[in-house]
C-alpha cells in the first residue's frame, strides 16, 4: 500500500507510528516533531540541494504548523525562516 506523504501533517503522523506514539498524551508534542521536521529538510538540503531545486526562485522547504500541505507552503512561501 502506497504512503500519501503529501502534507507535513501525514508525515506527522507516520513518524507517531515509527516512535509508537500514537495515543494521547503523547509523548513528543507536534511542536518537538515539527522542529524536528524541519531540522531534517534543512540537513537533506545542505547533503542534497539538487533535491531542492524549485521552477521560481529559491524557496525553502520547510513547515510553520503541522496542517500545512506542500501545495500551500510552496504557495505562500515559508514563514518560518522569515527574518
Amino acid at each position: 500500500m502506497p504512503y500519501e506523504l503529501d502534507s507535513v501533517e501525514s508525515y506527522i503522523l507516520d513518524v507517531r507510528t515509527i516512535l509508537l506514539d500514537k495515543t494521547p498524551p503523547y509523548r513528543y508534542s507536534d511542536n518537538s516533531l515539527l522542529v524536528a521536521f524541519n531540522t531534517a529538510m534543512l540537513e537533506a538540503r545542505r547533503l542534497r540541494p539538487d533535491m531542492f531545486v524549485y521552477k521560481f526562485g529559491d524557496r525553502r522547504a520547510c513547515a510553520d504548523r503541522v496542517s500545512a500541505s506542500a501545495a500551500d507552503r510552496l504557495r505562500n512561501g515559508c514563514a518560518c525562516h522569515a527574518a
